[in-house]
């Protein structure tokens, strides 16, 4: 797990890269904060944490541009979820 930053709408954003994640998630908070773009997800569901007790829903879904530096351009799909930086490093919301 490393952190970085990339640009988004001409904005410069924190991103966690997780190597061993199968999963594209990025927090509602910044959708709505660089005002992204979102859809209703096509199958919803939800993340359970560390924690099984503690379920998040995934409702929607956002197509992310981005680039890395000058030389690096792409777009990702990404799963919209109510979370911070400390859900990815902790494994659970706080």
């Amino acid at each position: 797990m490393f952190r970085t930053r990339c640009t988004v709408n001409f904005k410069v954003c924190n991103i966690i890269i997780d190597s061993g994640s199968s999963e594209n998630i990025v927090s509602s908070m910044m959708v709505k904060k660089i005002d992204l773009h979102t859809s209703l997800h096509p199958h919803p569901y939800q993340i359970c944490w560390i924690k099984k007790e503690i379920k998040t829903k995934v409702l929607k879904i956002c197509l992310i541009k981005f680039s890395i530096d000058k030389t690096y351009f792409d777009e990702v799909q990404c799963d919209v979820v109510e979370m911070d930086a400390c859900h990815m490093k902790l494994g659970q919301p706080w």
